[in-house]
């Protein structure tokens, strides 16, 4: 985000990923055993509005053309999610 000109400061270390092996509780025990703390989870609100930003701060035809030709990969729940994403920006 911040390469787009969106800057969201925080103290963790986020990771992105599109394998879903990593909402699997015991994928991350040993981790959690080194102290860790782990939030795996799908994306948020935040996540939904940095979406909405990128749109809004970049090529957003180039964007939109680029994310499409993934969507069949996904589930219809994320489709709908980019749906609406794409209703309330501009």
């Amino acid at each position: 985000m911040a390469a787009r000109g969106y800057p969201r400061f925080t103290v963790d270390i986020d990771l992105l990923t599109t394998d879903s092996r990593v909402l699997d509780r015991g994928i991350w025990t040993d981790l959690e055993r080194s102290g860790a703390t782990i939030d795996a989870r799908r994306g948020g609100v935040l996540d939904l509005r940095d979406a909405a930003a990128l749109l809004a701060l970049g090529d957003r035809d180039r964007l939109v053309s680029q994310v499409e030709a993934h969507l069949s990969d996904v589930r219809p729940d994320v489709r709908d999610v980019w749906s609406q994403v794409l209703a309330a920006t501009p």
